[in-house]
């Protein structure tokens, strides 16, 4: 399923703009070598992550999509283009402001959950980000209250797996990834201690070589 994605010309200029407080760290753990890889499959298995969100998340004009951890934006494109109104959070939102400013995408910035009122979002986007938290029971409380009652919870994390070891130190990652702190069954578990129910879970790219899995939740009922 393709997706639109900025040219990577775009993604190279808007991630060239310096701004001093995102160190070379933080750019890692947004994805940002990966996504301007010198070898193209690496740039294809980054964006499957995200055509399979596209596909499993079934977003509709005029509903409000939330990206928790937007990183550099580079999936804002895609909901745009499909008329929804979006929602981008992170803690470092330089890029993504920058990449709407460039392609004229009306995204908000909200500073915190907080800022969202109760039941007004469809859908929550958190893309490889549960991992990068200690503690994300407080994330899906906020989540299960700003989500309408049939919203939904898009979740897509490494598999931090053998394979998946492997090819980071074959793309040249090695020793990146300390960031992450948090392994699937744990987060998994959270979710549904807190208030989520799995609806679907696919892995990419394949069954047989699972590198990432991206998981589809719903709203549990209040007991």
């Amino acid at each position: 399923m393709a997706i639109l994605k900025p040219h990577i010309r775009i993604m190279r200029d808007v991630t060239s703009v310096v701004f001093p407080e995102i160190t070379p760290e933080i750019r890692d753990s947004m994805a940002i070598p990966s996504f301007l890889h010198k070898n193209p499959l690496i740039r294809k298995l980054v964006w499957m992550r995200y055509e399979v969100i596209s596909r499993l998340g079934g977003f509709k004009a005029g509903e409000t999509v939330l990206e928790f951890g937007c990183g550099p934006g580079f999936f804002l494109p895609e909901l745009h283009a499909g008329n929804c109104r979006i929602l981008a959070l992170d803690l470092y939102p330089q890029y993504a402001r920058e990449l709407c400013d460039r392609m004229r995408i009306p995204a908000r910035f909200p500073g915190k959950t907080r800022d969202i009122p109760d039941g007004t979002v469809d859908a929550v986007i958190a893309a490889e980000v549960m991992e990068h938290i200690e503690s994300p029971e407080e994330y899906y409380c906020e989540f299960r209250r700003i989500l309408t009652p049939e919203g939904r919870l898009i979740i897509s994390l490494p598999t931090e797996n053998l394979l998946y070891k492997a090819g980071r130190m074959a793309a040249g990652f090695k020793g990146k990834g300390d960031y992450h702190v948090s392994g699937i069954g744990a987060i998994l578990e959270s979710a549904g201690k807190n208030g989520f129910l799995q609806r679907t879970a696919v892995s990419i790219p394949s069954p047989c070589f699972p590198l990432y899995r991206v998981f589809v939740f719903g709203k549990a009922e209040e007991r």
